[in-house]
């Protein structure tokens, strides 16, 4: 699996998701990135449901290039991601400890145009290169998949690290 990563190996990536459509898990993974970031980290949340996209709609994202676009090569990932800011947590908040930090960063990756095949794209080279990509960039990367019982999808992304040697827990 992705794992957790050591010093200087990149950040984990985490996907979220649900047995059905409607459970709240874009909801979840945005509340999660959110007090993520208020921690000092600097998170990536990735939407890669592409036939239900949400994670624009729940931070109110202007239109722009998403997942799809960048994965194939209408756009650079620098113009698909978009900051969202976050206020720090209150010092007290976090047991007096900033982390080192004193605000978080939070870049949302909204889904884009849906691809020809859906299954294919998200379980493709492609999307893994980019989420290497996402890795290297951060301390950690969500991503709001699909609901793993209404389209093959979140399968086809569970397997597409396949290709890497684990990593220890560090």
């Amino acid at each position: 699996g992705y794992g957790f990563g050591g010093p200087g190996s990149g950040g984990s990536v985490i996907m979220l998701t649900s047995a059905a459509a409607l459970e709240g898990k874009s909801t979840t993974a945005a509340n999660l990135a959110v007090a993520l970031a208020q921690t000092g980290r600097k998170i990536v949340l990735c939407d890669l449901d592409t036939r239900r996209p949400m994670i624009d709609h729940v931070f109110r994202l202007p239109p722009r290039p998403g997942m799809t676009d960048v994965v194939l090569g209408s756009a650079e990932l620098d113009e698909a991601l978009t900051v969202v800011p976050i206020p720090p947590k209150p010092y007290w908040r976090h047991g007096g400890s900033t982390n080192g930090h004193t605000q978080g960063v939070l870049e949302v990756l909204a889904a884009g145009g849906t691809p020809p095949d859906p299954g294919e794209f998200a379980g493709s080279a492609k999307v893994d290169e980019l989420l290497a990509t996402l890795r290297e960039r951060a301390d950690l990367v969500l991503v709001d998949a699909p609901a793993a019982l209404a389209v093959g999808d979140a399968m086809a992304l569970a397997g597409v690290d396949r290709r890497r040697e684990p990593q220890a827990a560090g």
